[in-house]
């Protein structure tokens, strides 16, 4: 997983969109996507990927550089594209998390009715219920903690390994993971967050679902050799012929077929039988089915 810059860039009128990410192929992927489903965030983008087709669109990253240089990056690189301009580009921000200039038709969406708050009021339950759900960790850190917390978490880090270099509860941790706590210090960082836990969800299903397939495979094919083995026993099949031509040990050899002895005795006595009435001497019958001669002496005596 490696931070970057990245962009999109309409090879038909070469305007660009600049973005940054702690895993820059992954969001590069994220935002293919979303444009395909035709839910990115970015209208404007969105409006010109379903005009131009994703074929006309060309999804590259632009550098490779540290977390803490990210913000600077995406800055420059905007501006050096001068990818806010809505004749050169889609950015609608002017980069990185601090300090940041909005462009006229973000403003414009924010204002009078294009604010979804215009004309309403939290109510003062509401206010005092995010207040308290805020409250809890506010002594113990700052913003500038949170956000490493998030961006270790984005790293690989599990939040047991973040509770440890911070000192504190893993119960906290995953309060702020999940954006039940400090959800508004980097938001862009917990959107990301989001993404990477479903992710991570959608692999461990697949991990789950390929280990149940593996195990049940291989009861099938356990199953499968039982009931050879067992064939070849009622068949007359010697242990060692078994053990070799289905390559069990001697341990296997018996747990599989020790409750056929009594049948299999019974065939081999069925077909002494069977021999004897067709005219064969007893020494012709033993020869015939690998047995001594006694024992089908003793065959046919018992069972006549």
């Amino acid at each position: 997983m490696k931070s970057g810059i990245y962009s999109i860039t309409n090879m038909c009128n070469s305007k660009i969109y600049i973005g940054q990410s702690v895993n820059v192929k992954r969001r590069l992927n994220d935002h293919k996507y979303l444009l395909k489903k035709g839910k990115h965030h970015n209208t404007y983008l969105q409006r010109e990927f379903n005009k131009f087709g994703e074929d006309n669109f060309v999804f590259a990253i632009e550098i490779f550089c540290p977390i803490e240089e990210l913000d600077l990056q995406e800055r420059q690189f905007i501006n050096n594209r001068d990818s806010m301009n809505r004749k050169r580009g889609y950015n609608l921000e002017s980069g990185g998390n601090a300090n940041k200039k909005f462009s006229e038709q973000l403003k414009e969406t924010r204002r009078g009715n294009g604010n979804p708050m215009y004309g309403r009021k939290h109510s003062k339950d509401f206010v005092e219920k995010i207040t308290l759900s805020n409250r809890g960790a506010s002594d113990l850190f700052n913003k500038k903690d949170i956000e490493v917390m998030k961006l270790l978490f984005l790293e690989g880090k599990k939040q047991s390994e973040i509770a440890k270099v911070f000192g504190v509860e893993l119960s906290t941790i995953n309060k702020i993971i999940n954006g039940v706590n400090w959800y508004w210090v980097r938001e862009d960082l917990q959107i990301k967050i989001e993404q990477k836990i479903k992710i991570d969800k959608d692999i461990k299903m697949k991990t789950k679902r390929d280990e149940r397939k593996r195990i049940d495979t291989s009861k099938k094919i356990i199953q499968e050799r039982k009931e050879n083995v067992r064939k070849d026993f009622l068949e007359g099949l010697t242990k060692d012929e078994i053990m070799k031509k289905h390559s069990i040990s001697k341990t296997t050899y018996v747990r599989m077929t020790s409750d056929l002895y009594n049948q299999r005795k019974q065939r081999i006595i069925d077909k002494v039988f069977e021999l004897k009435n067709i005219g064969l001497m007893n020494k012709d019958i033993a020869e015939n089915l690998g047995l001594h001669r006694t024992t089908v002496t003793e065959y046919l005596k018992n069972g006549s």
